[in-house]
């Protein structure tokens, strides 16, 4: 008798997150001396609560750091009274983003001792939750559940679980919204409709993307029922807002595809010195292409009126991209490739079930140029390896 659907899912779900736990652990014990607050890659010129310092946090080179840093922070003031929004580079920005660190407090009952550790296992349970979906998804298309194994290869997965940034959450949420649209499960969608913009508040467009298809379809009341799956991250904005003042980071433009334009006539962000950084510039390159592809395709299926969940969600995150301006959002494929993620991972998802197979390129042009970046991190894992060999 062979195996039910969901029971193959979930194999190879608990095969992603031992896989997720073992790369961390290689890439901790060869590249960070065993030291596992490395992976929150907090800046050397970081300030720290004292509380957090006591920890002695491993702080690399780069004096800034990355976004882990700060949900680290978050994990351990998940409701902003105890002063660390100090901390933090963008306050009314970083609590948004809720859902990760909020969730890692309440699995070790807020236990500041294990916070840290629960943070780096609910993220590779995230990618767990991803490749679950993702495989159930794929199973429906009629494709073997083994291809959910592809979700940890998406940008925003690797930078979570290389930097501990709260992306990966999205990105399974994504792959959920994907399978119960499909499936049409009305109470688990709404709830991943509910939980997406708390993860991330890019997130919202899942919720508008749905939204419009059931407008489209002329469904109005059951378009107004999933509207209200955004009360609860209003909710949440609101307060952060009112605890931490207004987000100053300009994002936008007032004109379109601005952000991207001035990024593509600047294809050098950094001074090239060896092969590593001219390879890395180039795949920068072909990820922003990518990322143009990614924006074509769209408009292209909205030219065709290719109308599906997935489809509609896609052009709302695509019509996010074209008014991004933020010269740090495109400056590196880290970041626009990361924050890019949904609208790739919508593109493949609406792809792979309507057999059209164009909606696959933007995600194989943008995800290289992060797989090339874990390469100094395996490089140091071999190294390692040799040696106790």
């Amino acid at each position: 008798m062979s195996r039910p659907p969901a029971f193959r899912a979930v194999a190879w779900a608990l095969a992603a997150v031992a896989g997720v736990l073992a790369w961390q652990a290689l890439a901790v014990q060869f590249n960070f001396h065993g030291d596992w607050t490395a992976l929150y890659y907090t800046g050397a010129g970081a300030r720290l609560p004292e509380a957090v310092s006591q920890e002695d946090v491993y702080q690399v080179p780069d004096p800034r750091g990355y976004d882990g840093q700060y949900y680290h922070l978050i994990a351990h003031d998940p409701w902003m009274r105890r002063g660390y929004m100090a901390f933090v580079d963008n306050p009314g920005l970083r609590w948004r983003r809720i859902l990760v660190p909020a969730l890692a407090r309440f699995m070790v009952l807020a236990d500041d001792e294990r916070v840290d550790s629960a943070y780096i296992l609910e993220i590779a349970l995230w990618a767990g939750l991803g490749v679950y979906w993702t495989s159930r998804f794929l199973e429906s298309c009629g494709f073997h559940a083994a291809w959910g194994l592809a979700f940890p290869l998406v940008p925003a997965v690797l930078t979570s679980v290389d930097r501990m940034t709260v992306d990966v959450a999205l990105a399974a949420l994504c792959a959920g919204f994907a399978l119960y649209a499909r499936t049409q499960e009305p109470g688990k969608l709404y709830a991943v409709l509910a939980l997406a913009p708390l993860a991330r508040e890019t997130g919202m467009a899942l919720a508008a993307g749905y939204c419009l298809f059931l407008a489209v379809q002329r469904a109005w009341r059951s378009a107004a029922v999933f509207a209200t799956a955004a009360l609860p991250s209003l909710a949440w904005f609101v307060f952060v807002r009112a605890r931490s003042g207004p987000d100053g980071t300009p994002w936008t433009s007032w004109i379109p595809l601005e952000g991207l334009i001035r990024r593509t006539l600047h294809p050098l962000q950094f001074p090239v010195t060896n092969r590593w950084l001219l390879e890395a510039a180039v795949l920068d390159y072909v990820a922003l292409v990518g990322v143009w592809l990614a924006l074509g395709v769209s408009a292209w299926w909205l030219a065709k009126r290719r109308v599906s969940p997935l489809t509609c969600g896609a052009w709302v995150c695509a019509a996010g991209a074209l008014w991004l301006a933020n010269p740090d959002i495109w400056a590196e494929a880290y970041s626009f490739t990361r924050t890019q993620t949904p609208l790739l991972m919508l593109l493949v998802f609406a792809a792979v079930a309507a057999r059209r197979w164009e909606g696959l390129a933007p995600m194989l042009l943008a995800a290289p140029r992060v797989w090339f970046q874990l390469a100094t991190q395996w490089h140091g894992i071999l190294h390692g390896l040799r040696r106790l060999i």
